[in-house]
């Protein structure tokens, strides 16, 4: 039998039934209680407790500097084209500072043709000393309760770290966001290339499979679509957002929502790239930045995700191929047609990114998981 005396205080009311003494059960489950009871949550003032707010993010968000953290919090939840954001303080009973935060990120959006506001759980951030479930749990519990109030649909991409105190708050995970991978080339690399068809081939000779194995993609997909640099004022990029389609929990992404997740930074260059017709209409886009060298993408969006998905993300690899890069990376979840797409044009799931967390009642809005539309565009902003 398991002595009471080490039982972690998180065991909580599940103690009795997992055959603890009842009576010991009890103390447990008041100590508990009294350590939730040194902590209080309030909503931060955009203004006045800017400092503070940056401050913790500066102390307990990796790598980030305090200059980082004021840029964050002015573009992300003060300035932000979505509207105003919000951000939940977390003070322990005998400090005189807060000593976690969480925040909420604003997005605009639609759900079908309705028009929604929509939150990202993000920015969590709690002082070292701080650091167990109670405290993280009565801080998200806040935030769900705040967000639930303000915003139509709330929604979090938390790292693993945070998945208990998500859980515990009341947030439920409805499947992951998944990095897919396609390699473009190997001359340059160094080395073979190890396939389990076809074993090792110089490089050359591979790099000649894979353009090939991309031809016989293309033959199988419909013929037309062209991707070309553009700016990102392009007015095409209005034009698809009026034609999003209406089955879809989808984040705005009009011209102004795309310069605001994805402005220039140096070192960081996000490059738009406009897919059009034969007739020169607009089919689709993609944003993405190089590093090193392989590529990342940002964001990715159809007008008619089902037909032009797989054309687009083949002529994306072309092109990348021509600028001699390695690699190719997209982040998705959602949409079964795109998930289908990329599969398509030759991407293989490498990895479960990060898990998606909801509210009960954005699942009641759009309880499947095939309506959400999320890349990492829909993340908080860099």
């Amino acid at each position: 039998m398991q002595d009471w005396r080490h039982m972690p205080a998180k065991a909580g009311l599940g103690a009795a039934r997992q055959g603890y003494p009842r009576t010991k059960a009890c103390i447990l489950i008041y100590c508990s209680s009294r350590m939730s009871n040194r902590y209080r949550t309030r909503e931060a003032d955009l203004q006045a407790d800017a400092a503070k707010v940056c401050g913790l993010w500066a102390a307990n968000l990796q790598g980030m500097g305090l200059q980082a953290a004021t840029h964050k919090w002015h573009h992300g939840y003060d300035a932000s084209p979505h509207g105003e954001g919000a951000a939940l303080l977390l003070h322990a009973e005998g400090e005189p500072e807060p000593v976690g935060v969480i925040g909420l990120h604003p997005r605009r959006g639609v759900l079908g043709t309705a028009e929604i506001t929509m939150a990202n759980l993000a920015d969590f951030a709690v002082a070292p000393a701080h650091r167990t479930l109670g405290p993280a749990v009565t801080l998200v519990r806040q935030a769900i309760v705040v967000a639930t109030r303000r915003f139509s649909v709330l929604y979090g991409l938390p790292n693993r770290h945070s998945h208990a105190a998500i859980t515990r708050a009341g947030l439920q995970s409805i499947g992951a966001v998944v990095r897919y991978a396609k390699p473009l080339r190997f001359r340059g690399r160094g080395g073979a290339w190890t396939h389990p068809a076809l074993g090792g081939l110089p490089a050359p000779l591979a790099d000649l499979v894979l353009v090939l194995a991309d031809g016989c993609r293309r033959l199988l997909q419909p013929r037309g679509l062209a991707l070309a640099p553009a700016p990102f004022d392009s007015a095409a990029l209005e034009t698809l957002w009026a034609q999003r389609p209406s089955h879809l929990l989808l984040g705005e992404r009009s011209g102004a929502a795309l310069r605001w997740r994805f402005p220039p930074k140096q070192g960081e260059a996000w490059q738009l790239l406009l897919a059009t017709g034969r007739q020169g209409q607009p089919l689709g886009y993609v944003v993405w930045r190089q590093a090193q060298h392989s590529a990342e993408v940002g964001d990715f969006y159809c007008a008619q995700p089902d037909t032009w998905t797989t054309p687009l993300l083949l002529a994306l690899a072309q092109h990348l191929r021509q600028r001699r890069l390695h690699n190719l990376s997209v982040s998705f979840f959602g949409l079964p047609c795109v998930v289908k797409a990329l599969a398509q044009a030759g991407f293989v799931a490498r990895s479960a990114h990060r898990q998606v967390f909801t509210t009960t009642a954005a699942l009641a809005l759009a309880a499947a998981p095939a309506a959400w539309y999320l890349t990492p565009f829909d993340e908080d902003a860099d």
